[in-house]
């Protein structure tokens, strides 16, 4: 085992005088060449800008632990969030959150340093994404023009990443005709571009698409509009509805 041993030694003559050394040495323990571990808890994949992160970290060691360190960094490596904790003992628990507001959206870096009392040390390293967060300049709108004047109604919600516009008559009346309800992107025109195509038919009540708003990613404020061209002729548009991107 570790510890101080002694040791002696006597020399004795034949007329019986004794002289005797004595002294000691130690048994050290091994040098402790084993990391420790730890684990990070409590944080999702994607959060919106302005969320709260709420985390825990955890760190075990066979001996004697020294250190949690745990830090979040920009996909720039600057520092967004920085905590450590001395600890002590064979493990450790800490928990802690940080604010993302004023975050810009993109990857996120956080990462656990574990060390020990030897300064052995593990680190585990994640990501998580802060998604853009979206704002539409109305939720409904009769904006438009056509052959027969602005007889539309665009509605729009925002769920995350998805602006969902559902399209009706401005009266809230069915539809009296068949034709194309076309989705549109940056203007109301024909040549405009079209994200989807939805068939009307007489005694339709909507139409509706939702767009994934990361399709159009730095390129806002964004412009939507529907445009319906009946079977028989002539054309109605509505919007825009304008998306902004914070």
């Amino acid at each position: 085992d570790s510890g101080t041993y002694y040791y002696a030694l006597w020399v004795l003559d034949a007329a019986d005088n004794v002289e005797d050394y004595t002294g000691s040495f130690e048994i050290n323990e091994p040098a402790d060449t084993t990391k420790p571990t730890g684990s990070i808890s409590g944080i999702g994949s994607s959060y919106t800008a302005g969320d709260t992160v709420s985390y825990t970290v955890k760190g075990w060691d066979s001996r004697e632990l020294s250190k949690l360190h745990f830090r979040v960094t920009n996909q720039n490596d600057s520092e967004m969030h920085d905590k450590v904790w001395n600890v002590s003992g064979t493990s450790a628990t800490e928990s802690y959150s940080f604010s993302t507001s004023g975050w810009d959206s993109g990857k996120y870096y956080y990462t656990l340093w574990v060390e020990d009392g030897a300064r052995n040390t593990k680190s585990y390293t994640y990501t998580f994404e802060i998604e853009p967060s979206y704002a539409v300049d109305t939720t409904s709108t009769t904006d438009g023009d056509g052959t027969w004047g602005a007889i539309l109604r665009l509605r729009a919600s925002i769920s995350g990443t998805d602006l969902t516009l559902t399209v009706t008559t401005k009266d809230g009346t069915a539809w009296k005709s068949s034709g194309n309800m076309y989705f549109k992107v940056g203007s109301p025109e024909s040549y405009g571009h079209n994200r989807e195509t939805v068939s009307m038919y007489v005694g339709r009540t909507s139409a509706s698409y939702t767009h994934d708003l990361t399709d159009y990613a730095g390129d806002y404020p964004k412009e939507f509009y529907a445009r319906y061209e009946p079977d028989a002729g002539g054309y109605a548009w509505v919007g825009p509805i304008t998306v902004t991107e914070d």
